[in-house]
């Protein structure tokens, strides 16, 4: 999958992100063969001073965040607008993960850009 494949700042369904990425159609970190192949946020976590996700022990959910953890991959990023919008951020990749400090966050996930976002 090429990360050219999204434009920076561009709306997408979540079945347009499944074209192009595979996996479910739901789901904050869908996965292809147990890997993870993009982030789908309802919050913006580049808007934070240090860009996280909090992972609690759902069942699809925690796996896939340390899959993505250990594989230091990049994947397509999407942030939700609107209903069936999905704003595309970037590529990011987990640069650490810690342990939650609340009983219901498992792991946190501390993001980065994998690279500069431009639009081009």
């Amino acid at each position: 999958m090429s990360e050219l494949s999204f434009n920076l700042g561009q709306g997408y369904t979540r079945q347009e992100i499944h074209e192009k990425v595979g996996g479910p159609l739901q789901g904050m970190l869908p996965t292809v063969e147990g890997k993870v192949v993009c982030c789908c946020v309802t919050r913006d976590p580049a808007k934070e001073d240090a860009p996280k996700l909090m992972i609690g022990d759902f069942a699809h959910q925690y796996p896939a965040a340390i899959q993505w953890a250990s594989s230091k991959q990049a994947v397509p990023l999407f942030l939700k607008r609107q209903p069936n919008s999905w704003e595309y951020m970037g590529a990011y990749r987990v640069a650490a993960s810690s342990a939650g400090d609340d009983p219901k966050v498992r792991v946190v996930l501390h993001l980065e850009a994998a690279e500069p976002a431009t639009t081009g």
